[in-house]
């Protein structure tokens, strides 16, 4: 799945099993920037991310204020 936000970057979220034989409900997250009809990736690529690991990452690349 892919979001883009309005400061110009954006997420790409995958669970682990989708790339790779392991079952362990983590996520990786590749930090993009542009827009959904172009963009780039970013040399930021986070991996074995929880779900809440996955949040807070969102809102950080959004520019929210994370706790």
């Amino acid at each position: 799945m892919k979001i883009f936000f309005d400061n110009g970057y954006g997420v790409s979220v995958v669970r682990n099993d989708q790339f790779s034989n392991v079952k362990d409900d983590l996520y990786e997250i590749a930090v993009l920037q542009g827009t959904a009809k172009k963009y780039k990736l970013l040399d930021n690529v986070y991996r074995n991310l929880t779900d809440k690991q996955v949040e807070l990452a969102i809102k950080a690349i959004q520019g929210e204020q994370v706790e």
